[in-house]
């Protein structure tokens, strides 16, 4: 629950974040420099399919079926719109 944070938590949960966006935006940035701005476009909304990949291989947390299917859409509405 957000209310219950202390002031600690609300800065570094702040500085999590801003580094977070600031570091996708340089990412994003090269790789329109290096590889064209489609693929980026195509990297940038497959990212939450990466996420769940990663985490279940790094962190050991259950892909579920919903979660599957819908990283599935994903890939499929991606590859439809860059054909």
């Amino acid at each position: 629950d957000l209310t219950k944070l202390t002031l600690s938590q609300w800065v570094g949960l702040g500085l999590q974040s801003l580094i977070g966006v600031l570091g996708m935006t340089v990412c994003y940035l090269f790789a329109v420099l290096h590889v064209g701005a489609g693929t980026a476009v195509a990297l940038l909304y497959t990212a939450p399919v990466f996420s769940l990949v990663f985490s279940h291989l790094l962190l050991d947390e259950r892909i579920t079926y919903k979660a599957a299917l819908l990283a599935v859409v994903a890939v499929i509405g991606v590859g439809m719109t860059t054909m």
